[in-house]
């Protein structure tokens, strides 16, 4: 099955993460696309750090093969954005990588909710779930700085660099939704950033206290080998949350 996918990139420099253009979304195939009119429920799914797009349509694949696998029939969607930052490959470019693609994500964000308020303007009654993968993660955080409260029924966020604190800022843009934590105290490039100091409690390395967060926060351990999709995906059990 040919695989839908939502593509940004060229929109950012990869150098400095400036903005080169605005352009419209790439979308292949056009005529699946518009037939999300039709469909119940649509999952989104935003993929990590370091992807080409073929990385994007490997890891929207390995998505859609687990969830269909555990029996979800809602639509899939990729959203592919400039996340292969130039650089990342020299250890001596660590920070600096991780700042243009975190400014890359904050901006795509913005990005990601345009293609979201598009597809509710064709279907308002669709639920619509988030996947975030990594750096994804912030990307979907962005993007609820440019939606309405009630646009998203779940979000999912795997190998999470977002900081523990912040779900609580990310929770008042989305308390009529749950949240989904995938946490993993073993996940190597997040341990990665909190011993070069990129993170301090990153919520992948962490389980939510109720005590101090909001009910509709769920963390889920998940036993992935490696920070990679594909891993976290061979270790998913159920989705959307149970």
């Amino acid at each position: 099955m040919k695989q839908l996918i939502v593509s940004t990139r060229g929109t950012y420099d990869l150098h400095n993460g400036k903005r080169l253009k605005t352009k419209k979304p790439f979308i292949t195939p056009v005529s699946k696309y518009n037939n999300l009119s039709k469909a119940k429920e649509i999952v989104i799914f935003v993929h990590g750090m370091r992807n080409s797009t073929i990385g994007a349509k490997m890891g929207t694949n390995a998505l859609r093969l687990r969830l269909r696998k555990l029996g979800y029939k809602g639509e899939i969607i990729g959203f592919s954005y400039d996340s292969n930052v130039r650089g990342a490959h020299l250890d001596k470019n660590y920070h600096k990588v991780l700042r243009v693609a975190d400014k890359i994500a904050e901006a795509s964000g913005e990005d990601l909710a345009n293609v979201i308020n598009d597809i509710r303007k064709n279907n308002y009654s669709a639920k619509i779930r988030l996947v975030g993968h990594s750096l994804g993660c912030d990307v979907v955080k962005s993007a609820f700085n440019y939606l309405g409260f009630n646009h998203i029924h779940s979000t999912h966020l795997f190998g999470s660099p977002i900081e523990e604190d912040d779900l609580v800022d990310f929770s008042n843009f989305i308390n009529t939704c749950k949240v989904v934590n995938y946490y993993n105290p073993t996940d190597d490039v997040i341990k990665e950033g909190v011993t070069k100091g990129a993170l301090e409690r990153p919520s992948c390395l962490h389980k939510v206290n109720h005590i101090n967060y909001p009910t509709h926060i769920i963390s889920k351990r998940l036993y992935a080998k490696n920070h990679g999709m594909r891993a976290h995906m061979n270790a998913l059990r159920s989705f959307p949350w149970q």
